[in-house]
Formats: structure tokens, sequence, C-alpha cells
């Protein structure tokens, strides 16, 4: 059985209207959140990449140590030390996703991030 034509063109058409609809929240979301890292962190230490935002974190600061403290409170930051194979040439800082950055207390959730980087800052991973 061959489905209709104009059934086809209007679930096509809803999916593009869908797919354009995400594709606007998710750009206000990154933008959102970019401008709330840029009000603390270091221009280059905040990159943009699709649906991340990679913040690098300061010298002597373990992500992973960060993103155990962070979890505390709600937040899930992915620390990007992990994917280096060797831990010597790792670089530290935290993959934010775009899509699950909280939309109602954004402000309030990169302010808890700061403050768990400044509390970790220096600390080794096991510490």
């Amino acid at each position: 059985a061959r489905d209709d034509p104009v059934r086809v063109h209007d679930r096509r058409a809803s999916l593009l209207r869908h797919l354009r609809r995400t594709k606007r929240a998710y750009a206000a979301k990154q933008q959102a959140l970019l401008e709330c890292l840029r009000a603390t962190a270091k221009p280059a230490q905040v990159v943009a990449s699709g649906l991340t935002v990679l913040l690098k974190l300061p010298r002597g600061t373990s992500d992973m140590v960060v993103a155990r403290e962070a979890s505390a409170f709600g937040l899930a930051p992915t620390p990007i030390s992990a994917w280096y194979v060797s831990p010597e040439d790792a670089e530290q800082g935290l993959l934010l996703g775009v899509a699950t950055a909280p939309t109602r207390n954004l402000a309030q959730s990169c302010d808890r991030l700061f403050e768990v980087i400044h509390r970790c800052a220096g600390l080794k991973p096991g510490g």
C-alpha cells in the first residue's frame, strides 16, 4: 500500500517546520549560554561548536573534579580530558550541551559552575 502523496508531503512539511523551529530554539539557547559564560570567562575560554559550548578551564584546574563537584548542583558538564590518550597532553575543559542547558535559571547555573571552578582551581583529580 502506497502512502497518499498529499499525506507524505504534509508529513515532510511538518518535519521541516519542526527542524527549523528546533534549530532556532537551539541557536537561541546557545547564544544565551555564550553570553552568560562570557560575562565571567575570558573570551578565549569559551568556544561554540555545534550543539555544545567548550569552556576551557584555567591552568591547574581539573575538569574531572569540576564535573564531579558540579553534579551536586544538578549540572552535568562533560570533562574533555578523558578523551585524550595521554594524561600529560590532556587539555582541561568542559563540554556544555546546548540542548540540555537550563533555560530558566541559566545565569544561576553559570554562577554555580564558576563557583565550583574557582573552588576547584588547583585541586588534583583525586582531591
